[in-house]
């Protein structure tokens, strides 16, 4: 109790500042599909991507619509992520049928089958808050690996295939003040449990 304490008067109280990078992967998944199965990216806070800023609209719901753009500057060691998110959208590439059977699993560093999703329409969005294990890495690095994954359904009469239209990393992170060693590990087992278990899925 003594070790979390501290690392909190340790930090600034200042208002948290936001770092987001967002892709526009535009690839077309297909399971089973050696060079087209997955797609790898990596979320940079530190430098970006230098993309310019990108509109989500149709056919995504209201909610996970709106003008994003690259928020670069975060500082590994003076910089400290308290919380953050993913999200990804994710589109059937026949927008004239719907199968049904698109699949996906998708992975952050290490960690495998973080989110998953299956049988939906013309889109999904997915979001989920980021855990302890994960603010870590991004306090460490600035970085965050992540993969997503067209599954195949077993089903030999449909192809499983979907377009990964775009994929965000934000967080809020403050200043570092004189934290001790050991207190940013302390801090994040206090304010981490916020992300865990953090979890949002919109289907249509």
């Amino acid at each position: 109790m003594t070790a979390l304490s501290g690392a909190v008067l340790a930090v600034s109280p200042v208002s948290a500042i936001t770092y987001r990078d967002i892709d526009n992967p535009n690839k077309t998944l297909i399971a089973g599909d050696a060079a087209n199965g997955k797609y790898e990216g990596i979320f940079d806070l530190v430098n970006g991507d230098g993309e310019a800023p990108m509109t989500i609209g149709s056919p995504y719901p209201w909610t996970a619509r709106g003008t994003f753009s690259d928020i670069a500057g975060f500082t590994p060691g003076s910089m400290q992520a308290i919380n953050g998110k993913v999200s990804f959208w994710i589109r059937d590439d026949d927008a004239l049928t719907t199968d049904g059977s698109e699949s996906y699993s998708i992975a952050l560093n290490d960690l495998s089958n973080v989110l998953s999703g299956s049988n939906f329409g013309t889109w999904k969005f997915q979001s989920s808050g980021l855990g302890i294990d994960l603010l870590l890495e991004i306090n460490t690095t600035g970085q965050l690996k992540y993969s997503v994954t067209a599954i195949d359904d077993g089903d030999p009469n449909t192809v499983n295939d979907f377009i990964l239209d775009y994929a965000m990393l934000q967080i809020n992170a403050e200043p570092i003040t004189g934290v001790p060693d050991g207190g940013t590990t302390a801090l994040l087992l206090g304010v981490g449990m916020v992300g865990l278990g953090s979890f949002r899925l919109r289907r249509k």
